[in-house]
């Protein structure tokens, strides 16, 4: 498996320690005024965020803490109760932490301006009474149930009204029981898996160069090679390549079969990978092409390897500069796809930024 090979995606709860550089507790009376200053910057920066990009080192549960409290300081409790939720979130939907609150964040934009405006707790909530069951069977990914409750808000719907659709006349779960007995990890955060983690305490390559061959057996379908072709001609024409004659196979396979290849059998948040010995995009069958645009564009940015192979610039003996460069432009062309759909969802763009630390140039 080469390190181009694999792309960041969103996909299920792994939760895993990781410090927050932005989530200091309150400074105690000892503590001088400077680190009270400090303090008070960081949540002033807090509050600019926009986005949390792969990489960004604040918390998801602090950056929605702050924005619920408007001008307020977000106490302890309720930064602690912002963590369960935004977890609880994670492991039900098909997105990690970051996405969760980011999701969330850009939610309540788009509602905030109505007559019955929500807050990032009260979102939250309201996603986690939603059962499982009211779900159209596998995975739910988030997205798709938030683009439908802002079309239902902005109907004229209220809060509850949506959230009813939503559940389709199920009952809501209990959020207070939900909460009272999740189990919370140290410090829980996002792991996001992309052509190359940072590796820079393990040997310069060590993981990425290893060859794991699929298994075609938990192939569960195939794109045919007219939809393939589409693929091809939105990757060429966003990323200026030239239409080659050749087509990839573009082919659904299990989730199992995805975390074995990529992330040695462990739950990593991949869906997508480009397997350049066969010519093949992989894509994790439980993502719905038809309705989700994210999830296309994960296949768009597979494409793009392809065109890079074919254009010949991808290669064994690659320094790892290369390959980072390769996979930047993947990341241009897939956020180019989604920009050109009407989506503000931009994915990768302070990504790999470490990958080449420690790497044999």
């Amino acid at each position: 498996m080469r390190a181009f090979s694999s792309i960041a995606v969103v996909a299920s709860a792994l939760l895993a320690a990781l410090a927050g550089c932005s989530d200091d507790s309150p400074p105690p009376a000892s503590k001088s005024e400077k680190a009270v200053k400090l303090d008070v910057k960081q949540a002033a920066d807090i509050r600019k965020i926009k986005w949390l990009e792969v990489g960004d080192r604040t918390k998801p549960e602090t950056w929605l803490a702050y924005l619920d409290a408007g001008d307020g300081e977000p106490d302890e409790d309720t930064r602690a109760r912002f963590r369960v939720l935004v977890t609880l979130v994670s492991q039900t939907y098909m997105e990690n932490r970051r996405m969760v609150a980011n999701r969330i964040a850009q939610l309540g934009k788009m509602v905030h301006g109505g007559a019955q405006p929500e807050t990032p707790m009260q979102l939250l909530e309201g996603f986690l009474s939603i059962p499982v069951r009211s779900g159209t069977g596998g995975e739910r990914i988030l997205s798709d149930f938030a683009s439908h409750y802002v079309n239902l808000r902005r109907g004229g719907q209220t809060r509850e009204q949506a959230l009813e659709e939503l559940r389709r006349g199920q009952p809501a779960i209990n959020v207070e029981a939900l909460v009272r007995s999740a189990k919370m990890d140290p410090e829980p955060d996002d792991v996001e898996v992309s052509a190359a983690p940072d590796q820079s305490d393990a040997p310069p390559q060590a993981s990425a160069m290893e060859r794991v061959v699929v298994d075609v057996a938990r192939v569960t379908s195939a794109m045919d090679a007219a939809e393939a072709r589409d693929y091809i001609a939105i990757a060429s024409r966003l990323g200026a390549f030239a239409m080659p004659d050749e087509t990839p196979k573009i082919e659904r396979l299990a989730t199992e079969e995805i975390e074995r290849v990529i992330c040695r059998g462990q739950r990593c948040g991949a869906v997508a990978f480009f397997d350049d010995r066969t010519k093949t995009v992989y894509v994790d069958d439980r993502l719905d092409l038809s309705q989700n645009l994210a999830a296309r564009s994960f296949v768009v940015h597979e494409v793009v390897h392809f065109l890079h192979l074919q254009a010949g610039k991808l290669s064994p003996d690659m320094t790892c500069e290369a390959r980072l460069n390769l996979e930047k432009e993947a990341y241009e062309v897939q956020n180019a796809f989604l920009a050109q759909n009407g989506s503000l969802e931009r994915i990768g763009t302070r990504l790999l930024q470490s990958m080449c630390r420690g790497a044999a140039q």
